[in-house]
């Protein structure tokens, strides 16, 4: 195997890895300049190991700090960058985190497979169930067609939080955080939508505009043409919001005391006295 083959494929897989952590937080997955440093710390690749006969190679991510399981942002992104190639090599559409900046690295990383190279096989261990991949010029193929698809357009609306609004001249985004635990939309728009996105910063808001979706019918982004304030998914409260203790009062529907006395929950066995409860108390620790 050619050493500049080798080293595309490895940069190829590296950058697929750090693009779909990028989907994950939903940002962009092909932004200009480095890649954010709290994003490559946690997905840099290293290689621990390389046998001869059929070339294989063993990479762990590269020994770090690293957060909880589920705040991992390294180890999600390499059990989804597992699950994509297997949905490609078992012909089945990868997912949603798998974006347009996704399959173009990994369409690079494979390009080997047109300098003499018949199939790049993946054994996992460690990253949800072992799986054994193999990759071969037909899922080449279903890669690049994946690649070629336009994506549709159509108008489309969203409810949800706005998190986060980026008002650089060359890309002004938003993201509007849907309930329900459903994926960041990402958000374009114009100039005069400023103002209104900053005063709406971390407000419940409903937009819509022209949207991408993708071939399954996945929204993609939208191009937004309007914004407004909306309803909150009810008993939904959020975090940024700090509402008086009335407003809270209502809501838990808590009345007033009338005495001290109203405050006993009344379950006190008759006769036990608070020595002998916080003797139990003690006897337990």
């Amino acid at each position: 195997m050619r050493l500049d083959a080798l080293l595309e494929l490895g940069g190829g897989l590296q950058l697929a890895l750090d693009r779909i952590a990028l989907a994950l937080r939903g940002d962009a997955t092909r932004r200009p300049g480095r890649r954010p440093v709290d994003v490559t710390s946690l997905t840099r690749l290293a290689l621990v190991g390389f046998h001869g006969g059929s070339a294989v190679l063993e990479f762990e991510l590269a020994e770090e700090t690293r957060p909880f399981a589920d705040l991992d942002i390294g180890e999600r992104a390499l059990a989804e960058l597992v699950g994509g190639l297997d949905a490609i090599a078992s012909e089945r559409q990868p997912r949603e985190s798998w974006d347009e900046g996704v399959l173009e690295a990994v369409e690079r990383a494979t390009r080997v497979l047109e300098r003499g190279v018949e199939t790049i096989s993946f054994r996992t261990d460690g990253v949800g169930r072992p799986l054994a991949i193999t990759v071969d010029r037909d899922a080449r193929r279903r890669l690049l067609a994946m690649r070629s698809r336009e994506p549709s357009r159509r108008y489309a609306e969203v409810v949800g939080r706005l998190l986060m609004a980026d008002f650089a001249a060359t890309r002004e985004q938003a993201r509007i955080h849907p309930p329900l635990a459903r994926p960041p939309v990402k958000c374009t728009f114009r100039p005069e939508h400023e103002a209104r996105i900053l005063a709406l910063l971390t407000r419940y808001v409903r937009v819509s505009g022209d949207a991408e979706f993708d071939d399954l019918g996945r929204l993609r982004s939208i191009e937004l043409t309007e914004i407004d304030e909306a309803e909150p998914v009810a008993g939904a409260r959020s975090f940024w919001e700090s509402p008086a203790l009335e407003e809270l009062a209502a809501e838990q529907q808590v009345e007033p005391l009338d005495g001290l006395e109203d405050a006993a929950a009344g379950f006190w066995p008759e006769g036990e006295s608070v020595d002998d409860f916080l003797a139990a108390i003690e006897s337990r620790t």
